[in-house]
């Protein structure tokens, strides 16, 4: 099962590298599309200029959207510069429908991640294959799972550029980009997260 804010200390460490870009929390605005019960809030985001948090449950938190985050994200792209899209699986679906309505020129910051395993098993919609061209990778990957022979994990850096070329062609400049490795889930497989420095043009 998937497990909320493991690694934390990794993950903290990217938001805060974010946050630094951004020119420090008196300049950071967050959008928080996964806000749960606000772990990340209280570990990174507490002194920031402001702060959102969207979930699709109702957990309690004061000043919480409550809601589908591909319904109330967009409509906040303006108003902020630190867009946190920290999913279960491969949130770029979500980060695309920011984007997209975003009109504001200048600098912003995408945190997100890539769990290559769930596109591999096919627990990611179909929009990621046909993003990635994985229609004949999931083929693959299906006739040579009994052999042992599927090189999942070095294909994460292969998919988020493939994902930053989408971004590019939505009108944004890529700047910096970094990443931390964390175990995720009850098997222990490795997921990556990112945080993109991306200027709007």
């Amino acid at each position: 099962m998937p497990t909320d804010n493991s690694s934390a200390a990794r993950k903290t460490r990217l938001r805060q590298i974010a946050i630094e870009w951004l020119g420090g929390p008196s300049e950071c605005r967050v959008l928080d599309t996964f806000a749960g019960s606000g772990f990340m809030r209280s570990a990174c985001y507490g002194d920031c200029k402001a702060y959102l948090g969207i979930d699709i449950k109702d957990t309690g938190t004061p000043g919480q959207l409550i809601g589908d985050n591909r319904v109330l994200a967009p409509a906040h792209a303006d108003h902020f510069n630190l867009f946190d899209c920290d999913a279960y699986n491969n949130p770029w679906i979500l980060c695309d429908d920011i984007l997209q309505q975003r009109t504001k020129k200048g600098r912003i910051v995408m945190v997100t991640t890539c769990n290559a395993i769930r596109l591999l098993m096919g627990v990611s919609p179909g929009y990621h294959w046909r993003k990635l061209g994985l229609s004949e990778l999931i083929k693959f990957r299906q006739a040579n799972t009994k052999k042992g022979a599927f090189p999942i994990l070095r294909w994460h850096d292969d998919f988020i550029r493939i994902v930053l070329t989408d971004w590019r062609s939505l009108g944004f400049d890529i700047g910096r980009c970094i990443r931390t490795i964390s175990a995720r889930s009850g098997v222990g497989h490795k997921v990556r997260y990112y945080a993109v420095e991306l200027f709007k043009l």
